[in-house]
């Protein structure tokens, strides 16, 4: 199956996924500038490209986001609001992700043709998961300033951001967008590879891959993705071989386009 990949859709997909670190580059500095840390936008896109070369070393994004915070540290801007502007860029994410998916879910139910029966849970499990986020942040801006250090800040520096609706509408765009293209990605690898599976089953099930793999349990995304891939893959007709292949070209063009973070890391 790898032999037989289209390199035109892999080398797409790698473009693809150049655009969407520039937007993500480009939604950090919203945030921190609605928090009131100003810095050149080609310095966050040198500093984001550079985290995302880290976080292939540690659990979930453990590594890239103390390579960012040590960065903006160094540069004179507080530890706190870094980490805030993080935190509030993961929620974004996530949020992100789970309303795409959901979009997905509402196409595939006006097919005819009924989901196969292994996805029913996710009727609720998704919905139900949009609900938790929202209830989360809900929470964190009510009673935050009640808990202990540092969590009263973030809810301080959330408030913020929720207080600036123009910034907001950006931030919430530029974040759906970049998951968005998250999706795209994964689709060109999965014409690479001539699966028989429809664009909204990839708008559907992806976003649950991706949320799998940034799980704080394993390296890198390493066996979380794998796993969900196969599960879910499976459930519309993806043979385990494909799926497991798809997974680790997933990985891959990861790596080989956080790689080149290495580059500005040294450079800076």
């Amino acid at each position: 199956e790898l032999a037989a990949r289209d390199w035109g859709y892999v080398l797409l997909a790698c473009g693809v996924l150049v655009i969407q670190f520039w937007m993500s580059a480009y939604r950090w500095n919203v945030i921190l500038s609605t928090l009131g840390a100003h810095l050149p936008w080609h310095i966050l896109f040198r500093i984001n490209w550079t985290a995302l070369f880290f976080n292939q070393a540690l659990p979930a994004s453990i590594g890239g986001d103390a390579t960012r915070v040590w960065f903006l540290h160094q540069r004179g801007h507080p530890a706190m609001t870094t980490v805030s502007s993080i935190l509030i860029g993961h929620i974004g994410m996530v949020l992100g992700l789970i309303l795409i998916s959901l979009v997905g879910l509402g196409v595939l139910l006006q097919d005819t043709q009924p989901l196969n029966p292994g996805l029913v849970f996710l009727y609720w499990f998704v919905p139900l998961l949009l609900l938790g986020a929202v209830l989360g942040t809900t929470l964190l801006c009510l009673i935050g300033h009640h808990l202990p250090k540092p969590i009263p800040t973030l809810a301080k520096h959330v408030k913020t951001m929720l207080s600036h609706p123009k910034k907001l509408w950006v931030f919430s765009f530029l974040s759906v967008v970049s998951c968005f293209l998250l999706i795209v990605v994964s689709y060109l690898l999965g014409l690479a590879l001539h699966l028989p599976i429809a664009w909204m089953s990839f708008v559907y099930l992806m976003p649950l891959v991706i949320l799998a793999s940034v799980l704080p349990i394993s390296i890198g995304g390493w066996g979380p993705r794998e796993a969900t891939t196969l599960l879910l893959f499976g459930y519309v007709g993806i043979s385990s071989s494909a799926a497991f292949t798809l997974s680790i070209l997933l990985a891959f063009r990861t790596i080989v386009v956080r790689v080149t973070g290495a580059a500005f890391s040294f450079g800076d």
